[in-house]
């Protein structure tokens, strides 16, 4: 996030002057994943904040499906799930509806034929099919896959590469906003005018506070979205998940989910509903039933998506309606709650429309920083020359190198490329020494 400075002088002790001595190898693992990535970066923070929206822009997209007529009470399941059946023939996974009486009710249903799922809205108080969609064909839904998966194709059986760049940019950002929080500590006492964001100075200082100033300001939410956002990833998020389920931390039913036999007859829906809940409930549920395979059905209770801390979820016997397991916000493990709740905060819905601002806010400082950097590299660069740094060979610290070997081993994209970089400068020749040298 800052230019190179020069080295602490000798007998210089404390932070600040460790962090100097430093500065070399850090502005050069800083400097190259900012470079590279950099249009990874930007279209992944680009389709977040578009992905921010999302509630907003479909309530007016699709503003003649989501009518509902009034009505005094919400028609059963079973009424709404035979309407979606006739609309659209196939395994029908899950119906919900979020309790307010200005919204209709949704289901998803896998398309018998095409396997495409499809997005069909309810009328709730009538129980007729609103209207419907292809969810692949939906503009946030292309407006998430090219977040998450850059539209890429399937590569050795069921890898996306375009997740696993994306994942690596998102993991490398974390380590930039570190990196850059290091480089611009330099003691601010001894410097005040580094907490400045407005200054009168030549342009490559202003862009350097503009490049530094708001990412430190704002360094803690920053990093906080980019690690929710890897809680889903292929990589870190299946590792941290699986850690969750050997720990025990995660819920029984969600690591194992209870099956019955395909041959079980089932109940009402509305009659498995209402045995899976309970005065104290929020009114939004969500009914989930995997087709009706082998899985027992799931009722969800309350908003999760916004706010997770109302979530109650029970697990059910088809055929009797038996509660097999349960749990809430409140019985969960610490690690639950935080991987419950990483959704949420990711994508900014969890306070409404003041956090969907922030994490508005720091797509587009992502986007800047880039900007910033690059335009910062292009200022200071020499005549005729790149003006990339060239990387030196220091004995570095052990909280350092701690550090890196924990970033690699929670941040497997991280902890791979630098794998790569290791083996890559083990096969390349070694330079001469220049002539005359001893």
């Amino acid at each position: 996030m800052t230019a190179e400075r020069k080295e602490a002088p000798a007998g210089e002790k404390g932070l600040s002057a460790r962090l100097r001595r430093l500065h070399r190898w850090l502005w050069w693992w800083h400097f190259w994943p900012g470079i590279l990535l950099a249009p990874v970066i930007v279209l992944a923070s680009v389709t977040g904040a578009l992905y921010v929206w999302k509630g907003e822009a479909e309530g007016w997209l699709y503003r003649h499906e989501m009518r509902v007529a009034p009505g005094a009470e919400r028609v059963s399941l079973d009424r709404m799930a035979a309407s979606v059946r006739e609309a659209v023939p196939g395994d029908l996974f899950s119906i919900e509806w979020s309790g307010e009486e200005t919204q209709p009710a949704k289901a998803y249903v896998q398309e018998a034929g095409s396997g495409r799922t499809v997005l069909v809205w309810i009328q709730p108080f009538t129980g007729e099919v609103a209207g419907w969609r292809y969810r692949d064909e939906m503009l946030f839904s292309q407006i998430r896959d090219l977040h998450r998966f850059l539209w890429s194709g399937r590569l050795l059986g069921n890898v996306l590469p375009g997740r696993l760049l994306v994942e690596a940019a998102t993991s490398w950002t974390i380590l930039l906003t570190l990196s850059g929080v290091l480089l611009w500590w330099n003691g601010s006492r001894a410097r005040p005018r580094q907490w400045k964001l407005v200054q009168r100075a030549r342009p490559y200082i202003l862009w350097r506070n503009w490049h530094s100033v708001p990412a430190v300001w704002l360094s803690v939410p920053l990093v906080l979205i980019l690690v929710t956002g890897l809680a889903f990833s292929k990589g870190a998020g299946s590792l941290w998940t699986g850690a969750g389920a050997l720990s025990g931390t995660f819920p029984e039913a969600y690591v194992d989910h209870p099956t019955v036999s395909p041959e079980t007859r089932w109940l009402p829906y509305e009659t498995l509903l209402r045995k899976a809940s309970k005065a104290s409930d929020p009114q939004a549920f969500s009914l989930i039933l995997y087709g009706e395979s082998e899985r027992v059905p799931l009722v969800l209770r309350g908003n999760y998506e916004n706010r997770p801390w109302e979530l109650r979820a029970r697990w059910l016997r088809p055929d009797t309606g038996e509660m097999l397991s349960e749990t809430s916000w409140a019985a969960m493990h610490p690690y639950a709650k935080g991987y419950i709740a990483s959704y949420s905060v990711h994508v900014g819905w969890i306070g409404g429309f003041w956090t969907k601002l922030l994490a508005t806010f720091l797509c587009l400082l992502l986007v800047f920083l880039v900007i910033s950097g690059l335009a910062m590299w292009w200022i200071r660069r020499p005549s005729g020359k790149s003006g990339f740094p060239k990387k030196t060979r220091i004995a570095l610290p052990w909280w350092l190198l701690t550090g890196n070997a924990a970033m690699g081993l929670l941040l497997p994209t991280v902890g791979l490329s630098l794998l790569v970089v290791f083996l890559g400068g083990l096969c390349l020749p070694a330079r001469k020494p220049p002539a005359g040298a001893p």
